[in-house]
């Protein structure tokens, strides 16, 4: 199969201006921050064995909603039902008691439409809940989110705790991390007061290769997770290292080494070349993130930095 340089996405996007015209005088950095931007919901993601119904009343939204969400709860039925020891439903009435009526006291995070809170169960259990507020492809994709993670069982690997559905939010709960992300241990406001020692982070490089190990090898199903970067990456009190955020993964391909896709997804720094550049996806893009966290371990630096007189600098370039 031939392949043609350059982002996929880009045959959708055509500017006045060639991009060949508009490379000349950038660095491959600065080429493709210039790209279109593109949005993950456009990409085939659910793939579970019976199709979600989303199409629904467009006259009625109550009832499209209604209808939705019945669907997505049959879908997630199977796979909940599947490891119900260590996965379940949850009441809506039970969150939001365990995280004061989602009160901004608990917010721990918040982008785009999603916001996550810090809870408490009654059992004790301490507890981040995850909300997003739905749309048709978001149903799809929270469906196949949740048929992957609730599958996984690994140390190094977030586990999900249950799921809710109500009305437009789509709500899942994990494991509450409390020492936050790597990303933020590294390059966060108290990163020179705290640094994280050395024995740490060639410990933290230890589990995350463990984990994605499991995601391509060890698994019933290969998993790509897509999204591998230090935010990604949560720590216990113990700084005990765990893979999070499987939005983004997909069931690795069985019958090929790669596949091909026309909408690249994932955060830019963290990208294969020949995943942003051909569309080319197997689990060497998993690899080639993790990678670049070793460099994150390793320098203290961001993927990507700016710097006055260089603009745009990829940390990948900058070591070789």
């Amino acid at each position: 199969m031939d392949y043609k340089p350059g982002w996929p996405l880009l045959l959708r996007g055509c500017s006045e201006t060639p991009p060949t015209k508009l490379a000349r005088n950038m660095s491959v950095v600065q080429w493709v921050m210039n790209l279109p931007s593109r949005s993950p919901h456009h990409t085939p993601r659910c793939s579970t064995n019976k199709e979600i119904k989303l199409s629904g009343n467009g006259g009625n939204d109550n009832s499209s909603n209604s209808s939705m969400q019945y669907e997505l709860q049959k879908c997630l039925d199977i796979p909940l039902r599947r490891n119900s020891s260590f996965c379940q439903w949850f009441g809506y009435e039970v969150l939001k008691a365990a995280t004061a009526e989602f009160s901004s006291e608990n917010l721990i995070a918040e982008g785009g439409s999603n916001r996550v809170y810090k809870g408490i169960l009654p059992d004790g259990k301490a507890v981040a809940v995850k909300i997003q507020k739905s749309s048709k492809d978001e149903y799809k994709d929270f469906a196949n989110e949740i048929e992957i993670i609730s599958s996984l069982k690994h140390k190094h690997i977030r586990p999900l705790v249950g799921v809710c559905v109500k009305d437009y939010d789509l709500i899942s709960v994990y494991d509450f991390s409390s020492k936050g992300s790597l990303e933020e241990i590294l390059h966060g406001k108290n990163k020179d007061k705290h640094p994280l020692p050395w024995v740490v982070r060639y410990n933290v490089a230890v589990a995350i290769a463990e984990g994605l190990n499991y995601l391509h090898s060890e698994h019933s199903r290969p998993v790509i997770h897509r999204d591998v970067k230090s935010s990604n990456i949560l720590l216990s009190d113990e700084f005990e290292a765990k893979l999070s955020d499987f939005g983004l993964a997909i069931w690795g391909p069985t019958a090929s080494s790669f596949l091909i896709e026309a909408d690249v997804v994932g955060t830019f720094g963290y990208l294969a070349p020949e995943y942003f550049m051909y569309g080319k996806l197997s689990d060497k893009i998993d690899v080639y993130a993790f990678g670049v966290i070793l460099l994150e371990l390793l320098s203290g630096k961001r993927p990507i930095r700016f710097e006055n007189h260089k603009g745009e600098q990829s940390l990948v370039m900058q070591s070789q």
